[in-house]
């Protein structure tokens, strides 16, 4: 497997619309920069191209050539797709001949190829569950119609205002006045949804996936719109969310600005604020050691985009 001409146009392209929208100048490839886990990586299962350089990278087991090993398993350092299980799914298992004797060479290990692609196939599952959830919350018909309540409610209050306040004729200014007591009485509470073309929510799912992969709380199929949700509360706030000095979700400008309130992810279907109160909890448990310590864990931070 490889990437095609036509792969490497359309990963290039990308680039090039990154640049656009940063408003920064268009740049060649540079075949003296080497990539890290600083890049910012663009494309999709199994193709990608550091935007950084334009030095493409295909990624996915027998293929990755960034791969770092831990004791869950082996990942890709440049887009955090796990290419190989843990350890423990190696079977040493000795195969024998007709007469006996071990098929084997000296230090060969038997590998039981069948887990390690079902965890594989289960993180790429997770991580587009993670942003499916990701749309339902920023880009779908449920947010715009909460956006619709909030605009009527809004709207309501200022008629509310006008005809208790407004009395006779009044001028554009007194009116203005009116309406903008109004607004800071009455802000709304969620802004209008993104486009579902918005790319960096795809990056946006990746790092959240991550961060509660390192934790203990259980991640299943049901419960990955709470937790998404649960992240974004988090990166919402002015201080992100910090235990005892060690800081575990950096806030986020971007996410505060398309967020919506606790009380409003409540709104959305399957969804609910204790569920969301019983994973924090969780969360907060998962985070202390054996002795009561804080855990070390990389923090979630999507403050650079």
């Amino acid at each position: 497997m490889s990437l095609a001409q036509s792969d490497a146009l359309r990963l290039n392209r990308l680039v090039d619309k990154f640049c656009l929208d940063k408003g920064v100048p268009f740049f060649g490839y540079d075949e003296a920069h080497k990539c890290t886990k600083e890049c910012a990586m663009l494309g999709s299962y199994p193709k990608y191209i550091c935007v950084h350089s334009r030095k493409l990278h295909l990624c996915g087991r027998c293929h990755c050539r960034h791969g770092y090993s831990t004791s869950e398993g082996t990942f890709c350092m440049l887009t955090g797709n796990e290419l190989y299980g843990p350890e423990e799914n190696v079977s040493r298992v000795v195969v024998r001949d007709s007469f006996g004797a071990s098929t084997r060479h000296w230090g060969e290990e038997i590998t039981a190829c069948g887990k390690r692609k079902r965890a594989q196939r289960q993180s790429t599952d997770f991580y587009q569950l993670f942003e499916k959830a990701l749309r339902l919350f920023l880009c779908s018909e449920d947010r715009k119609s909460l956006y619709d309540y909030e605009l009527a409610r809004y709207e309501t209050a200022v008629k509310r205002a006008t005809k208790k306040e407004c009395t006779g004729t009044m001028t554009l200014g007194a009116a203005a006045e009116v309406v903008r007591a109004v607004w800071q009485k009455h802000r709304l509470q969620c802004t209008l949804p993104l486009s579902n073309e918005t790319r960096w929510i795809s990056t946006l799912a990746r790092k959240i996936y991550l961060f509660w992969k390192q934790t203990r709380v259980s991640m299943t199929r049901k419960s990955v719109p709470s937790l998404a949700a649960v992240a974004l509360s988090l990166m919402a706030k002015p201080t992100g969310y910090v235990l005892k000095g060690v800081v575990y979700v950096k806030p986020s400008q971007i996410v505060a600005k398309h967020s919506v309130t606790d009380m409003q992810f409540g709104r959305f279907p399957g969804l609910t604020c204790r569920r969301m109160s019983i994973i924090v909890r969780e969360l907060m448990k998962s985070l202390l050691t054996k002795d009561g310590q804080q855990r070390i864990i990389k923090p979630l931070d999507f403050g650079t985009v």
